[in-house]
């Protein structure tokens, strides 16, 4: 029985193993984390031991782009495309499994955030939607999951994201420092961690454009031969707009207060496809045809920076100074914005790197969804209401057991 008295058809574990999958906003692959916990809540030990990323096989990519544009078949091609997820999974946990060392029997849990392929949330009615069958992941693997971990938190009316900032409270609280946790994956996003804060102190938000858009733009200025800018080169090759960078911090969500989260929606391809076509009534419309293109990157790199100084700067004004910056997903190898980055934030700016913590910098999100499916069978709540705007604290998720 659990502290709420709810019945449960388990004994909460002290200690153990748990796995954390998704693919995240860029759906560029599979992270998979394998973490040990003991305990729980704001008392839990944890420990990253081993993360990898896998990619999709090449006929989900082509499934995944198909629901990102226009030419979706509907229904039945989400549906396929769920069990299709599910599928690639499993399989990619069994072989990460294998490939460490470690029999599927020492696995308390999975934590499945799956694959965002919409997301909107309030004002109105929010709605999410996580692709990735978990009863075909539990059928692979042989281990319960627990994935859905959005929903709950926007029944309650709240923006179902950001969700990890209860694991870097968890993980990165300093008694001394405060500091800024920025993750720049697809989407930009910043916890802010007073010095020994408690939890409903916490600050949390999305600050606009990661990799989403620079991705988008790179593959479309080079007709998909690459995927990214690796290392910034061709953003460090070109000169920053001070006129182009100043219309896109027009943008109307960068002028939303918190909570805030944004998406495909908001950074997408339909963004990308604004900076390629003149005409348009907004800032930034057009501006692939009035630019070089390197000079395009550079200033959509810069772009991302700004969004983060300027995120950083709110929560720093009023308050306690920003004493240390930690910055980690795919953005902290981009050279052109982290230069920007430590040019203009106050305090130290660190990558996980730096922090002797290099495989946090890659694998928090899948080190975060493996410990909420922890904290799941302990029924314990990792949602703040004060970072997603919702009612009340919730134990997110829903549970599969694996079969025999």
């Amino acid at each position: 029985m659990s502290r709420e008295g709810r019945v449960l058809p388990w004994e909460p574990p002290s200690e153990g193993l748990a796995v954390g999958v998704l693919s995240g906003t860029s759906a560029d692959g599979i992270d998979t984390a394998l973490i040990r916990v003991a305990g729980g809540g704001d008392e839990s030990e944890i420990e990253l031991l081993e993360s990898c990323t896998s990619p999709y096989p090449p006929d989900v990519s082509e499934s995944l782009s198909r629901i990102f544009g226009t030419t979706a078949g509907g229904p039945g091609e989400i549906a396929r495309l769920h069990a299709e997820l599910g599928e690639a999974f499993g399989i990619s946990i069994r072989r990460f499994l294998q490939d460490v060392g470690v029999p599927r029997e020492k696995v308390v849990v999975v934590g499945s955030h799956g694959q965002t392929v919409y997301h909107e949330p309030p004002p109105g009615r929010g709605v999410t939607m996580q692709l990735g069958e978990p009863a075909t992941i539990a059928a692979l693997t042989k281990i319960p999951v627990v994935d859905d971990f959005r929903s709950m938190d926007m029944a309650l009316g709240g923006q179902g994201a950001p969700l990890i900032p209860y694991f870097d409270w968890v993980m990165l609280t300093h008694e001394q420092l405060s500091r800024c946790a920025v993750n720049l994956g697809g989407i930009g996003n910043l916890t802010y961690l007073p010095a020994g804060a408690g939890v409903s102190s916490v600050m949390a938000f999305d600050t606009g454009p990661g990799n989403m858009v620079l991705d988008g733009v790179v593959r479309r200025m080079t007709e998909g031969r690459l995927k990214y800018d690796a290392g910034g080169e061709i953003a460090l090759s070109g000169c920053v707009d001070a006129d182009a960078l100043q219309g896109l911090m027009k943008h109307p969500f960068l002028s939303r207060t918190p909570p805030r989260s944004a998406g495909r929606r908001e950074f997408g391809e339909g963004f990308v496809s604004q900076l390629w076509e003149p005409g348009g009534s907004m800032p930034w419309s057009g501006l692939a045809c009035r630019m070089d293109k390197a000079d395009l990157v550079a200033t959509l790199a810069a772009w991302t920076a700004a969004c983060v100084v300027s995120a950083v700067a709110g929560v720093g004004r009023g308050g306690p100074k920003v004493d240390q910056v930690i910055v980690g997903g795919g953005g902290a190898h981009n050279g052109a914005v982290m230069r920007r980055l430590r040019k203009l934030l106050p305090g130290e700016v660190l990558t996980y790197r730096e922090m002797e913590q290099p495989l946090m910098g890659e694998a928090r999100e899948a080190c975060a969804f493996a410990f909420y499916a922890w904290e799941f069978l302990g029924q314990r709540p990792v949602n703040i209401p004060e970072v997603t705007g919702a009612d009340a604290q919730a134990v997110l998720g829903s549970y599969t057991l694996a079969p025999d």
